[in-house]
């Protein structure tokens, strides 16, 4: 892996410099014009974005624990190749993309925005917790949107599938007075009611745990938090089930990373591939997913 200093002589930029983070990981910091944000290459995971004159817009728990090799929590993780739970044992939970090193690929900066590329590729580590080559490539757009592209390539001779999710935690001010609209009329799967099928009635409301995936959904999705007088677009491609989670009393206060009452100040709403949405990539083929934010 590149040093700092051979990261910054090679990429940085007037607004892209790369510095030692939480628990000495390298993180990339930006401070553009019309946006700041940071990363870590630690998981190509961000933990930071906040367009200009406003509030930041992602989540971060003050209980992350910023540790190679592992999640962090908060932010946006990338869950690769499976999402939720493997069903083979002894395999990571949301996949190993959100666990290991990426690799800078190329930075770009310009009077709107800053674009960054990261990329892993298959290797011995990755194939012995999945025995498939691939090349994957992640790609920040930073301005006054965050765009997030994430694409799979298949460079092996067989297909495989994939599940995804570009698991973005907001900040919002109450999570009990937040409203999620887009997605009314739209049938979900209920992971705490053994999975089974149901329909959106109306906007979502935060009163207790929630944990749905919702289906054929390639729709916008509004965070409408009037406490803090703004909106927050979630639009996106290449995905057709959107997941919701906020855990609530309970949940949060069995995870260790996670603050007792950080339920109150978040909500998940996640671009995904999951349950009828996972894809399958045939030898020299892509799949791209892609999730962009805005804020009003």
């Amino acid at each position: 892996m590149p040093t700092l200093e051979e990261l910054n002589k090679l990429y940085a930029t007037d607004s892209i410099n790369f510095q030692v983070g939480e628990g000495g990981l390298p993180k990339c910091t930006i401070t553009h014009p019309n946006a700041t944000a940071e990363f870590y290459l630690n998981g190509g995971h961000m933990t930071h974005f906040q367009p200009t004159e406003h509030q930041p817009v992602l989540w971060m728990s003050s209980e992350s624990k910023f540790e190679a090799g592992k999640p962090i929590r908060g932010g946006i993780p990338i869950c690769w190749p499976w999402f939720g739970q493997a069903v083979e044992e002894n395999r990571p939970q949301h996949g190993f993309a959100r666990n290991i090193n990426w690799t800078v690929v190329q930075t770009q900066e310009t009077f709107d925005f800053v674009t960054i590329e990261l990329k892993i590729e298959s290797n011995a580590e990755t194939k012995s917790i999945w025995p498939h080559s691939f090349e994957l490539k992640l790609r920040f757009e930073i301005g006054k949107k965050l765009s997030i592209e994430l694409e799979t390539r298949n460079t092996g001779a067989a297909s495989f599938r994939i599940g995804t999710a570009i698991h973005s935690y907001f900040n919002v001010t109450d999570a009990s007075n937040i409203e999620l609209s887009g997605l009314d009329q739209v049938d979900y799967i209920d992971q705490l009611d053994n999975n089974l099928p149901k329909q959106q009635q109306g906007e979502i409301k935060i009163r207790e745990e929630i944990d749905r995936v919702y289906i054929e959904s390639g729709h916008q999705v509004s965070i409408v938090d009037r406490t803090m007088n703004r909106v927050i677009k979630i639009k996106k491609s290449g995905s057709q089930s959107t997941v919701v989670w906020n855990p609530w009393i309970s949940k949060a206060n069995r995870m260790a990373d996670f603050p007792d009452d950080g339920y109150r100040t978040m909500v998940c709403v996640e671009t995904a591939n999951a349950f009828t949405d996972v894809r399958e990539i045939a030898p020299d083929e892509q799949h791209v997913i892609m999730q962009k934010i805005s804020v009003a």
